[in-house]
């Protein structure tokens, strides 16, 4: 397994060192700021949930509930790392990002969540460097997994004989 071995150090240091900056810069003060008017804007938030703030305050759970998602992807490392190096980054993508927001959950008990984008009326949950790099991981990996199965996903060819 070759794993892209600066896949998963770069982009946790990414994540963790955009979390340092934004904590600083944001909640010194400016606890919000606008990138693109009624689009883009960084907002500081602090997450004791999962995706969308659901089960809030369960911070324990869902830090197991990410060692076991690791321990899984290290357990079948080959489907999820692949052959090719496109594989292999998006499982560098969903490890680093895991790594990431159990870094904050252990830290301070919650995810530090700073990107915040607005559609119209809509507002879309804050979130991060870790949470992007798990969902474009997780897409990559299920569009590859679509795009070249396993030889044991692939059909069997047909018996002119049936």
């Amino acid at each position: 397994m070759k794993i892209p071995l600066i896949t998963i150090p770069t982009v946790y240091v990414l994540d963790q060192a955009s979390k340092v900056f934004m904590t600083h810069w944001l909640e010194g003060g400016l606890r919000h700021v606008t990138v693109i008017p009624g689009f883009f804007h960084f907002g500081y938030a602090l997450n004791s949930g999962a995706a969308f703030g659901i089960l809030q305050g369960r911070s324990v759970l869902l830090g197991l509930i990410a060692f076991l998602a690791l321990a899984t992807i290290l357990w079948f490392r080959k489907e999820f790392f692949g052959t090719t190096p496109l594989q292999q980054f998006a499982g560098g993508l969903m490890v680093a990002g895991i790594l990431g927001n159990v870094t904050d959950r252990l830290r301070q008990g919650a995810v530090i969540d700073f990107l915040e984008f607005h559609f119209g009326p809509y507002h879309y949950p804050n979130f991060n460097v870790a949470d992007s790099a798990i969902c474009v991981g997780v897409g990559l990996f299920l569009l590859l997994s679509f795009l070249n199965p396993t030889p044991s996903q692939k059909p069997k060819p047909s018996n002119p004989s049936d």
